[in-house]
């Protein structure tokens, strides 16, 4: 039983020694050098970056991220938060470290809160499972804006939980209104934290049926209008923009977007046609992944007990806590219930993890509340050892069994029980002085830990998981770029145009590891011996690395452009040596341009239009041509219903004598819209040129070259049948450039420019539109 007499809260000397545990906790367990190395840097994360940049340069934002589908957040807060670590060293790695002291705050902040409510176990328990938890480790390695909700969401639970629970109504009502702006803040980051605000109402409006407690008609009102406040300056700015009154930056182009929902539905539906077996595996490894060890095992162990109870007669354990305990935990399970939809997504489409954070948070704050009525009973505490111990068991023998590396790298693993001695601690100090059964406490800390790590390990293997194509690590991003920066010295915006990811996220952004690696290097690039571009291969699941063919064969059996692997057969395309740096660095030289473009690339440029495509401006309307030069032209083609810039994609032709009648011509295509590689960029206008030419009159001869058989965002090349627009695209994208010699062309009276056709992604929709064409009609002196 709890000693009632205990006065650990009161003791300020152990206050002080359980805050160093608490603090070293958070340290060890969440490894901030790790995450640095780990973390993934998307799209998404650049373009937040630079709008936060574009804050500091005094440009006003309104409006926050795109959402899936089309739509922004209502509010910039992610802006204003990247700006401030922006402010003093600007590069990404400030915003990172920003998010890192932001999870080590809410840690140490949810670490006061439970220690004050329920002691010193609960809290260093709710430190165990937030720091070792696959979905918290998940949430900051995403480094999306979501990932900044953490301290929101929270934050919000604890206030929501409390202003249905707590007996005090002015408490309650401050409770209330902080869980609001709490969820008007949230929503600034992330839709899913508006399931929050729905379990609030559902609360307020069913309390006393549901057992808890409702907060005054006054303080809900003021607590909704707080709510509204937060989302105020983007709703002025929308119903000013409706009217025609623009000012502040502008978003990036949506056009006719067909909405979240519709988009999330579609998705749901497209992931349907994976193999059944590769569901179920699947599905069973994200609810292993997400709901605690701890939780489970805990309800076994308190319907034991009182199965064992009601057996033989005794009377029931009064391990219920407070009143206001129980309010307190059947409010976060009625959060834990709304939480569940925004997360079910997670069931249809492997990228809803995203939306299941408020669920993940209740998941944990409700275990811990389980724990704290178990620990209190003697008898359910000792089940509970008897079953965790059992399921450690259990769970090494699978998983050395799966991995037969993994009783090694397990044993190295367990070296996290020995530095948490120290924390550790001071809590077995408390335990000595509130618990009668300390010893089974004591035990029932330690297994807790245990089962957090191999839970977590379980989950980390990629090899339990379907082939699907892997994300890179910052760390792996560095070490394809050295690799290449030694060889070339390119910059950035020279390299990105010859490098051809093959099995590339489309959500993922190579720019930041460049930049990390640019910055430290110097020296002398032999020029002669730079390859014309790289080929990025992901060889996880190549088995023959030593094999000179097998990269060859890896290429062959890709989802990649046809003229690529032609190229590579017939030799237009010479291979040179691999190099390794945990993944395929495999340099390339195009022999001849005949058929091919000297260099090309597959990555999006994502949310900035190159600097080329300004160029497209000049032209006003739908399409037409214009003169740049002596020898140069420019076609542009416009083909969305209000002719958004975005939209605008043309050729720069540019022409010059070759000498012995033969005529040099490059060809650049641009356009933002045929330069991305994920449709959820632009999702209602993500364009494909199909089989885009260059005719040249000649005379009585008309000449005609195919640039390429496609140049955009395809579907066809998707990585994975099953997933095309999900997890990674082959698609040769803008800006290209083709460069090729005509015979016998002395007179060059026309030049055209056009294409078979174009497809338009639009997420729930593929579309096709007709064929486009332009013609300049030369005098016969041009050449």
């Amino acid at each position: 039983m709890l000693n009632k007499n205990d006065d650990e809260n009161q003791s300020r000397p152990l206050f002080f020694f359980e805050l160093i545990g608490a603090i070293l906790l958070i340290i060890l367990c969440f490894n901030f050098k790790s995450l640095f190395k780990s973390v993934y840097f998307y799209t998404f994360m650049n373009r937040d970056i630079e709008r936060a940049r574009d804050l500091l340069s005094g440009q006003l934002i309104f409006f926050g991220p795109e959402t899936s589908g089309g739509g922004y957040l209502p509010g910039p807060l992610i802006y204003v938060l990247l700006a401030l670590p922006l402010f003093f060293f600007p590069f990404w790695q400030s915003c990172f470290f920003m998010l890192l002291n932001f999870v080590a705050g809410m840690a140490l902040g949810g670490w006061l809160w439970f220690r004050k409510r329920l002691g010193t176990v609960a809290a260093f328990t709710f430190l165990i499972l937030l720091t070792l938890s696959y979905p918290s480790r998940s949430f900051v390695l995403l480094f999306l804006n979501v990932s900044y909700m953490l301290p929101f969401a929270l934050v919000g639970i604890l206030a929501a939980s409390a202003a249905f629970s707590d007996p005090d109504p002015r408490r309650r009502a401050r409770a209330f209104l902080l869980a609001c702006v709490m969820v008007g803040l949230g929503l600034q980051l992330h839709f899913s934290i508006l399931c929050l605000a729905l379990a609030m109402l559902f609360m307020q409006a069913l309390g006393p049926r549901l057992g808890l407690l409702r907060v005054d008609t006054k303080s809900a009102l003021i607590g909704t209008a707080a709510l509204c406040t937060c989302l105020a300056p983007y709703g002025l700015w929308r119903a000013l923009q409706a009217v025609g009154l623009k000012f502040g930056q502008q978003g990036s182009y949506l056009g006719e977007a067909p909405g979240s929902l519709t988009t999330l539905l579609m998705l749901a539906d497209y992931s349907s046609d994976v193999p059944l077996e590769t569901t179920v595996q699947e599905l069973a490894l994200r609810i292993f992944a997400i709901v605690p060890l701890v939780l489970i095992l805990t309800l076994m162990a308190l319907l034991a007990n009182a199965l064992y109870e009601k057996w033989r007669g005794l009377p029931h354990s009064d391990n219920g806590g407070s009143e206001e305990d129980k309010r307190n935990l059947r409010a976060t399970l009625w959060i834990l219930f709304w939480g569940f939809f925004p997360f079910s997504y997670v069931f249809l489409v492997h990228m809803g993890r995203r939306y299941g954070m408020v669920f993940c948070l209740s998941l944990i704050i409700a275990t811990i509340l389980l724990q704290a009525r178990l620990l209190k009973v003697r008898r359910a505490t000792v089940l509970f050892n008897v079953f965790a111990i059992a399921a450690l068991v259990f769970l090494k023998w699978v998983y050395f069994e799966i991995n037969e590396k993994a009783a090694i790298n397990w044993l190295a693993k367990t070296r996290h029980l020995l530095i948490l001695i120290l924390p550790m601690a001071f809590v077995f100090y408390s335990v000595r002085r509130t618990y009668k059964h300390a010893a089974a406490v004591m035990l029932s800390v330690f297994l807790i830990v245990a089962l957090a790590l191999i839970q977590r390990d379980i989950v980390a293997p990629r090899g339990l998981r379907e082939k699907k194509v892997p994300r890179f690590h910052n760390e792996d991003w560095v070490k394809i770029w050295r690799t290449i920066h030694r060889e070339t010295g390119w910059s950035y915006r020279n390299a990105i145009q010859r490098i051809f990811f093959v099995n590339l996220r489309l959500d993922e952004d190579p720019r930041p590891g460049y930049e990390q690696v640019a910055r430290g290097a110097h020296g002398v690039y032999p020029g002669e011996t730079r390859p014309d571009g790289f080929f990025i291969l992901n060889t996880k699941y190549l088995k023959k690395k030593g094999d000179r063919g097998a990269y060859r064969k890896f290429l062959a059996e890709q989802r990649i452009p046809q003229e690529i692997k032609d190229g590579i057969a017939s030799g237009d395309i010479e291979l040179g040596e691999p190099m390794y740096e945990g993944t395929m660095v495999l340099p390339y030289r195009v022999k001849s341009t005949e058929k091919l473009p000297r260099y090309f690339h597959n990555l999006g440029q994502g949310y900035k239009r190159h600097e080329r495509d300004l160029i497209l401006d000049q032209i006003p309307g739908t399409e037409g041509t214009l003169q740049l030069g002596n020898s140069e032209w420019l076609f542009k083609w416009n083909e969305c219903a209000d002719l958004n810039p975005f939209c605008s994609t043309g050729m720069v032709v540019k022409t010059e004598p070759a000498g012995k009648g033969r005529l040099k011509v490059t060809v650049d295509a641009l356009g933002s819209a045929i330069s991305q590689n994920s449709p959820w960029v632009s999702p209602s206008w993500t364009q494909a040129w199909i089989e885009p030419y260059i005719e040249l009159g000649c005379g009585s001869r008309v000449e005609k070259r195919v640039l390429f058989s496609s140049i955009g965002l395809m579907r066809q090349y998707g990585s994975n049948e099953f997933n095309e627009l999900l997890q990674a695209n082959n698609s040769l994208v803008a800006p290209l450039r083709r460069e090729f010699e005509v015979d016998k062309c002395a007179r060059l009276t026309e030049i055209s420019a056009g294409r078979a056709a174009s497809r338009v992604e639009r997420l729930v929709e593929s579309k096709e539109l007709p064929a486009r064409r332009l013609s300049v009609h030369l005098e016969p002196t041009v050449r």
